[in-house]
């Protein structure tokens, strides 16, 4: 086989694959309650090791509505960078009663600073950055899963 047919075969499968991957993306919302009502996002779940590694990387916008939530096996001090991320985000750092613990507002895209807070967490929400503060999420909001499935692997 010639070079420019081998490039196009292993380009269609890497398609491919992509193609797959985002099919089986796990959907879900989670709700913040407001003095006027409640707020829903809907997000995305990454709660296993290749879809938390791959996260909001390479994405150029995200919807206002919108998120990804990062589900670990266990409460622990997590810890984020943003390289290859393209986007400013807010992490949300939640318990595992869905309490927030801490929130790192703004982070800056492409940085490979480690960014964290002080507590133990069982779950990350990433927004738009500016939402923590748009929309009143701070230390000690609550927040519930909606449509959501099975619990991390």
């Amino acid at each position: 086989m010639n070079m420019k047919l081998c490039s196009a075969i292993l380009f269609g499968f890497i398609v491919l694959f992509f193609v797959h991957i985002r099919a089986e993306e796990k959907q879900a919302k989670i709700a913040f309650n407001q003095r006027n009502g409640e707020l829903i996002f809907n997000i995305e779940i990454a709660d296993n090791e290749a879809s938390r590694s791959q996260g909001l990387m390479y994405r150029k916008s995200l919807p206002e509505s919108a998120g990804m939530l990062f589900i670990f096996p266990k409460l622990a001090r997590h810890a984020f960078w943003m390289k290859n991320t393209l986007i400013p985000l807010d992490m949300i750092f939640l318990d595992a009663n869905l309490v927030v613990v801490g929130i790192v507002a703004n982070a800056t895209p492409g940085s490979l600073n480690s960014r964290g807070v002080a507590k133990e967490s069982l779950y990350v929400l990433e927004l738009n950055a500016g939402s923590a503060e748009k929309f009143s999420i701070k230390e000690g909001s609550q927040a519930r899963l909606i449509n959501f499935g099975k619990r991390p692997e």
